[in-house]
């Protein structure tokens, strides 16, 4: 749910997405009493631990290659990058928005 959704909001609305999606699931999906108990994870965190791995390669590979095209690693921008990342593996297509200048092109490079 949170990588389809909190990348289309504005950022003064994701910690309200973000709460609202804790009171609605709770713990739902975080094992946290399998692992307590030493319980070898299921298969959907294992996978889900891989690819928390791979979108972890990516940003440091991200945030490498930044200086070579020019552009500096901000927080902010990196975790939109990330966004439309996670976005680009659950859509077959991406439409950016937004004013001249916010750096639309640059996110897509």
């Amino acid at each position: 749910i949170r990588s389809v959704f909190l990348p289309a909001l504005v950022e003064e609305d994701e910690p309200i997405f973000l709460e609202l999606v804790g009171e609605v699931f709770g713990s739902v999906g975080t094992h946290e009493s399998d692992s307590a108990a030493g319980k070898p994870p299921a298969p959907e965190v294992a996978r889900s631990v891989s690819q928390a791995a791979l979108r972890h390669t990516v940003q440091q590979e991200l945030i490498s290659a930044l200086p070579g095209i020019g552009l500096q690693a901000q927080v902010a921008w990196v975790e939109r990058v990330m966004q439309l990342y996670d976005v680009s593996l659950a859509r077959h297509f991406i439409v950016t928005v937004g004013l001249s200048g916010t750096g639309k092109f640059s996110l897509v490079r």
